[in-house]
């Protein structure tokens, strides 16, 4: 199974994640929300095929038109892009 693009969006004034299709975007989040409220949790529990799992059987719920895309991972801020950038050895 190919891997599918998963995003941070908003819509409506929510802020909502899901799978990426040329279609639109599949809202994981309306499913899987109260497990993990946002990609960043979905990552670290281990639940990246689940979700694809999910998505790979639904239409799209939004046109990729009417969403705003939002940073990936949410939370990731300068503290991660400090690290990233410290010199190597």
């Amino acid at each position: 199974m190919t891997s599918p693009r998963l995003a941070t969006y908003s819509i409506g004034g929510a802020t909502k994640y899901g799978a990426v299709t040329d279609a639109g975007i599949v809202d994981l989040s309306a499913r899987f929300g109260k497990d993990y409220p946002t990609l960043r949790e979905a990552i670290a529990a281990g639940a990246l095929t689940k979700l694809a799992e999910d998505a790979a059987k639904r239409s799209p719920d939004h046109a990729l038109d009417a969403i705003i895309w939002q940073p990936p991972i949410p939370g990731a801020g300068k503290d991660h892009l400090h690290r990233r950038e410290l010199p190597g050895p």
